[in-house]
């Protein structure tokens, strides 16, 4: 809820009613759905419009007029304001005025640049196709360079075993309960 008191009063300031058709077209807005506004005619300040039936510029405070202090009250605050214009002609104007101050890059909807689609993936059976024959037989020879040597490391590998104890077969591990004593403190 908001803090601001809103005061319902019946009076006005006693000036004559300010004619919507006076007014310059930009200096109110009464566009149905919104909040109706207006620039007072006096301090030149934005004010909300209030009624429904009778409507008035909201109670305002003038501004400051170089005094360093400001005016009690606005002479504008509590002017009645009667809407003598058509609003819908009103409201066609300023969304033509709009548009047009609006630059024309700005108005046009922007070019649309579709995401080409993925190809679709490949088979599995087209993923991993068969080596060629000269493949096969240029690991073969490369085995056969190596063979020697792999068949030297792996005897090493074995006598260096036989010795040792295999991590499967390590040693056991005691089955025995074995119970913490606490010491009692006398």
């Amino acid at each position: 809820m908001s803090t601001k008191r809103r005061l319902r009063s019946k009076r006005t300031n006693g000036r004559e009613a300010l004619r919507l058709s006076t007014v310059k077209p930009e200096e109110f807005n009464v566009r149905p759905g919104e909040q109706m506004a207006m620039v007072c005619q006096d301090c030149r300040a934005w004010h909300q419009i209030n009624g429904v039936a009778t409507l008035r510029v909201a109670e305002h405070r003038g501004t400051d007029r170089g005094h360093g202090e400001p005016d009690d009250g606005c002479p504008g605050s509590n002017r009645l304001v009667v809407v003598d214009i058509n609003v819908k002609a009103w409201q066609a104007r300023q969304d033509r005025l709009i548009r047009d101050a609006m630059p024309a890059e700005n108005r046009r909807a922007a070019r649309q640049f579709h995401k080409p689609l993925a190809a679709p993936p490949v088979p599995v059976h087209r993923i991993a196709a068969p080596r060629p024959a000269e493949r096969k037989i240029s690991r073969t020879a490369q085995w056969k360079r190596v063979e020697s040597a792999v068949s030297c490391v792996d005897m090493q590998r074995q006598e260096q075993m036989a010795g040792g104890v295999p991590p499967v077969d390590g040693p056991d591990v005691t089955t025995d309960v074995v119970r913490r004593e606490t010491a009692r403190w006398s």
